[in-house]
């Protein structure tokens, strides 16, 4: 079964012949080899790629499909999600090939039987074609770049295809042309993301810090203005001892003593709401 990235493997060399980002025969030039992998996609992609795969056979049923066509989608759901008996595994043979005319990857299921009664088993081999369409990304600083997602799984049984989603999600490529962009992978997105959301981090915690200083500067040029006109108005300065006035007062938290040159004098402390010093006790 597959639910986790990491449950999605390679295919046996010994079996298919070939690695699955090696190179393989020509499918018609028998002389000639063709890369397995044609993206910058590392294994790890690969594994999630096919394992978010698996959400495209939810709406598969038996019914959908006739003969071999039929066997080998049971065989494929059942390496995904073991709907019957858990007979079927699944293997990556070929990573993402043809990615500029006919994106995707190669799938190779093995679905074994077992003869309880002599001990034997007999296995069944489906080679499904996994096509994956490429999805723009359109976070910050990444206008450039895309993720791929499956979007259709086909298999071929003498010369007829069959497809599931019968209609698959048409392959995307900015500027119609994917070759003009560069591939990134999941984790490589998710940096980027985390990269991002930590910058916003830092921008808003020194913007506040900014606003504070602001708002403090501010606050105490209004208090000293209002000193100003205290004195003007009412012949009365900030008492200052060795203690007075308090830090806080220029923060508009505590109050402080203005007085004459006799002495004489109040409390005063800032009020946010009339935006004057106020007498207080």
């Amino acid at each position: 079964m597959i639910t986790m990235p990491e449950d999605v493997l390679q295919a046996d060399e010994g079996e298919v012949g070939f690695s699955w980002d090696g190179t393989s025969p020509h499918p018609i030039f028998g002389d000639e080899t063709v890369p397995n992998k044609e993206t910058t996609m590392d294994w790890a992609e690969h594994q999630r790629i096919v394992c978010n795969a698996g959400k495209l056979l939810t709406s598969w049923t038996s019914e959908k499909h006739t003969g071999k066509g039929k066997q080998a989608f049971r065989a494929l759901k059942d390496a995904y999600d073991g709907s019957n008996k858990q007979r079927a595994v699944l293997r990556v043979s070929k990573g993402i090939h043809q990615p500029e005319t006919n994106p995707h990857l190669q799938l190779r299921i093995v679905e074994t039987f077992f003869n309880n009664e002599d001990k034997t088993s007999t296995s069944v081999n489906y080679t499904f074609h996994l096509d994956v369409s490429a999805t723009e990304i359109t976070s910050s600083g990444l206008v450039d770049r895309f993720q791929w997602d499956g979007a259709q799984f086909s298999y071929e049984d003498a010369n007829r295809w069959y497809r599931w989603p019968v209609l698959a999600v048409p392959p995307r490529a900015k500027n119609s042309s994917a070759s003009r962009r560069a591939s990134i992978s999941y984790a490589s997105l998710q940096a980027h993301l985390n990269d991002l959301a930590e910058q916003e981090k830092k921008r808003l915690r020194q913007e506040a810090l900014d606003q504070q200083k602001l708002q403090a500067q501010t606050l105490e040029g209004k208090i000293n203005l209002e000193l100003v006109r205290l004195k003007e108005e009412e012949q009365v300065e900030l008492r200052r001892l060795k203690s007075e006035p308090s830090p806080k007062f220029f923060k508009g938290t505590t109050k402080a003593y203005v007085c004459t040159k006799y002495g004489k004098g109040y409390y005063v402390i800032w009020d946010e709401k009339t935006q004057k010093l106020i007498k207080t006790f």
